[in-house]
């Protein structure tokens, strides 16, 4: 097991170092375990890896950054205002997985809100996912228009980031739910008596912070 585990080590390492010199030009960061990766390349090796190979990966941490790929719309006659991500919402990660294919759309209300930049708690995220993207959108009501201006003046550095663990391989994507229509590689990998961390979806006004808004994804 340890040759296996330095092996999946040595595999993170390189991909790490083939990808360095690129992280500078690019707005989207994957992490596995605290270290940046090509997660891509961790798919594609996911695939053909045996199981045992495979499971080291489960309930690992795993995380995403995205920057500058923020569109804001106002509406005309108030206050309300949503924050778009399209196709760039951790299109690698299987945010709220499981769904029928018919189904186009998941919502859910902020976790958390900072009371210094929306005047209301009322936040809503929405998540579409499919085989190959995820587009998000987040609507937020009643914001003052002086953070209407602030928010606009930072629209290019607007940070969205997801936290969560590894709970599978789906399509093309890590799970962060251990969902029904997986692939199986992280069946018995782990005690299924403990419980699920959830996954957590965060906007940032830069990457420094503060954190604007927080939100639960859903689990299984």
């Amino acid at each position: 097991m340890r040759n296996h585990i330095l092996g999946l080590r040595t595999v993170i390492v390189i991909l790490i170092l083939c990808c360095s010199a690129q992280w500078g030009r690019t707005s989207e960061i994957y992490s596995l375990g605290g270290q940046q990766v090509l997660l891509y390349k961790i798919i594609n090796w996911w695939y053909f890896a045996s199981d045992e190979d495979s499971k080291q990966l489960c309930g690992e941490s795993i995380g995403y950054r995205s920057s500058g790929t923020a569109e804001i719309h106002l509406s005309p006659d108030d206050s309300s205002m949503e924050i778009v991500f399209n196709q760039q919402c951790a299109p690698l990660l299987a945010l709220v997985g499981n769904r029928d294919a018919h189904q186009e759309k998941t919502s859910m209300d902020a976790l958390w809100v900072n009371e210094d930049y929306f005047t209301s708690r009322t936040a809503t995220l929405t998540v579409e996912e499919n085989p190959h993207t995820n587009s998000c959108s987040i609507s937020v009501e009643n914001v003052p228009y002086e953070q209407q201006d602030n928010l606009l003046g930072h629209q290019s550095l607007l940070t969205l980031r997801v936290t969560g663990t590894v709970q599978g391989l789906g399509e093309g994507k890590v799970a962060l739910n251990p969902a029904s229509d997986l692939l199986g590689k992280c069946s018995g990998s782990r005690d299924e008596s403990a419980p699920t961390e959830a996954p957590i979806l965060m906007l940032s006004l830069t990457e420094q912070g503060p954190t604007l808004l927080k939100f639960t994804l859903p689990t299984r």
